[in-house]
């Protein structure tokens, strides 16, 4: 197949712009406005806790429960269910 040459190299750069600038207004920018707020306290007037809300987040026995178990018993099985699949197809390749 023959390569075709552009007249201008930078045009895939400016092609992903419009994208990219999605990714960050949309995704990058509330993700960090997220984490910068959690080293906050809303209860105290906004006062600076550092990682606090993450150490009573995760010594809080409910979040465990509700937020960690279940996906991991998810994973753990939706792994074995394609192990399974995977492992039969690849029998019967050989």
């Amino acid at each position: 197949m023959k390569k075709r040459k552009t007249k201008n190299p930078a045009r895939g750069a400016w092609l992903l712009l419009p994208s990219l600038a999605g990714v960050t207004v949309f995704m990058l920018y509330p993700l960090g406005k997220t984490v910068f707020q959690s080293f906050f306290s809303r209860l105290s007037g906004g006062r600076f806790v550092g990682l606090k809300n993450y150490s009573e987040l995760l010594s809080n026995g409910a979040f465990s429960v509700v937020f960690i178990l279940p996906p991991l018993l998810l994973y753990a099985g939706a792994a074995d269910g394609l192990e399974e699949f995977a492992g039969e197809q690849y029998l019967k390749m050989r």
